[in-house]
């Protein structure tokens, strides 16, 4: 259930990012691109090893973490919430900071637990 909404306030944070973020200056942009560029790199390496529905994932980046493809979606949302975040702008970043962590930490812990139990009955 929730991961059709988890899908759809990520589109929503994604306009609320575009409509309010401000780029930070080169380091910060650079260290913020370098996070996103990771946790893009981590996603697509624990897709790499899923067979959903076949086999239960355990080896490669499961083998290290318990949910590498959303430790990947954490590491993308604030390497960008970084990049895009201007000490000049301290109420947007704000509002993207806490937009970010309220919608990561309420939708994925919920999807966490689902996803869970499915793998259980399944393996």
């Amino acid at each position: 259930m929730i991961g059709r909404f988890r899908v759809f306030f990520g589109f929503l944070a994604g306009l609320l990012f575009a409509w309010m973020c401000h780029p930070a200056p080169l380091p910060r942009l650079a260290l913020g691109l370098a996070v996103a560029l990771a946790g893009l790199l981590l996603r697509g390496w624990s897709a790499g090893y899923l067979s959903k529905g076949k086999r239960l994932a355990q080896d490669g980046p499961y083998a290290l973490l318990r949910h590498p493809l959303y430790a990947g979606s954490f590491l993308l949302g604030l390497g960008f919430v970084v990049a895009g975040t201007h000490r000049y702008y301290e109420i947007h970043a704000f509002i993207v900071v806490a937009a970010f962590l309220t919608l990561f930490f309420g939708v994925y812990p919920r999807r966490i637990v689902e996803e869970e139990a499915t793998l259980e009955k399944t393996f």
